[in-house]
């Protein structure tokens, strides 16, 4: 393969990954050179991902995607080029190179997104499943400051099913105005719902994630529903402001608690009774 754009040169060191930018002219890169990278295909990624260690894939295609790596024992690390695997393109969703995917079990786990340096990869990598930051375009939340996980096609159910307490999910469009003008509101509540353990919060935009908002019937914006133990239970239809999102994810974390209460109390009441 040619390289002829900015390089996305990836260090993989005893304890992470990281990765720096750099230029280089056409040139080829031989993978074979770094033995702890994989090369996958259709044929052989399920078995990877399927480790009982976790793994990190880089998809790549024609932009210029070079790796180098050295000895690392809790992660495996693998490369696929999109170009030569259509298979594989539609099986996983990749709508777009690079796209970087942390996997565990066999079950994608979270997606590296946002900006691409070597901080913010060391980052994701410590904890992948933090909230995964909005790229960039018509949609982009990058101006708001928020946790605010930003939700697609591929990573909804992933995402979903691993935050089990509860998600309030934000579904909108780049040019709705009440969209935009809730986002400040939905991006503080999502920092006060981390900080109180109470929840999470997310968003999809529908002119992206399509298949996504067809799923559950979208049809005006914003909407916003609630998920818990991987379902949609939910429909949140209180104002729009900071403090009606927050009272919301405390009465459920409220009603969560009373039930594990009662569930303990009933199971205390039949082991006394088993013993009698």
């Amino acid at each position: 393969m040619k390289f002829n754009n900015i390089l996305l040169i990836f260090f993989v060191t005893i304890v992470t990954f990281s990765f720096i930018i750099s230029n280089v002219n056409c040139r080829e890169f031989d993978f074979s050179e770094h033995p702890n990278v994989q090369v996958l295909s259709s044929k052989n990624i399920n078995s990877f991902i399927s480790s009982s260690k976790p793994s990190v894939i880089v998809y790549y295609g024609k932009i210029a995607d070079q790796y180098y790596e050295e000895e690392n024992n809790e992660l495996l690390f693998g490369v696929l080029d999109l170009d030569t695997d259509i298979k594989v393109k539609n099986s996983h969703l990749i709508d777009s190179t690079p796209t970087i995917i942390y996997y565990k079990k066999g079950a994608e786990i979270a997606e590296f997104g946002g900006k691409k340096t070597r901080s913010t990869f060391e980052k994701f990598l410590e904890n992948p499943l933090a909230p995964i930051k909005s790229s960039t375009g018509p949609g982009s939340w990058s101006h708001i400051e928020s946790q605010v996980a930003h939700l697609n096609v591929r990573n909804f159910s992933s995402y979903i099913s691993n935050h089990p307490e509860g998600v309030l999910v934000m579904f909108f469009t780049a040019g709705c105005g009440h969209c935009t003008k809730m986002k400040p509101a939905f991006g503080e509540a999502s920092q006060i719902a981390i900080e109180k353990n109470i929840g999470s919060l997310a968003a999809v935009d529908c002119g992206v994630s399509q298949k996504v908002c067809e799923k559950f019937k979208i049809e005006s914006y914003p909407n916003i529903y609630f998920f818990k133990d991987g379902k949609n239970v939910d429909k949140y239809n209180g104002d729009r402001s900071v403090n009606s999102l927050i009272e919301f994810l405390e009465n459920n974390n409220n009603n969560n608690n009373n039930n594990n209460i009662s569930s303990n109390s009933n199971k205390k009441s039949k082991k006394v009774k088993n013993e009698l």
